[in-house]
């Protein structure tokens, strides 16, 4: 059951024109899987392999380093992490359209935050 982005990033999809309603008739679309099911029903293996390695990369560099610039923003990563990895091994509930703007927003608060953070430690450094 290939679905493309349209089942779990319906933004994506609307954004690049290829979203398309899904109609789920048979019990295979609400069996029970991992996030890493709602990955294969992208496209198969090429989308399973490409977003689990692109996952574990994204997530391994963030955990690995991002605690050296932004403790705020390392906080906000590991919840998001967590949130993921929970709500993953039951359903996919960040894969609506509420939950793709939450991933939007909450890229766009480590934004605002990072640089609020920079602009804090500017001025820090420059008061003796």
């Amino acid at each position: 059951m290939n679905y493309g982005t349209s089942v779990r990033f319906p933004l994506i999809s609307k954004l690049n024109g290829t979203y398309r309603e899904i109609k789920r008739d048979s019990p295979i679309h609400w069996t029970f899987g991992t996030f890493l099911k709602d990955f294969f029903d992208i496209s198969g293996y090429k989308s399973l392999i490409a977003l689990s390695f692109i996952f574990t990369a994204l997530f391994y560099f963030m955990f690995k380093f991002l605690h050296l610039f932004n403790p705020i923003i390392s906080v906000l990563v590991l919840s998001v992490y967590f949130q993921f990895m929970i709500q993953g091994v039951f359903y996919f509930r960040l894969g609506t359209w509420s939950g793709n703007i939450y991933f939007v927003l909450f890229f766009l608060l480590c934004c605002i935050l990072s640089i609020g953070y920079k602009q804090t430690r500017k001025l820090s450094k420059k008061e003796p």
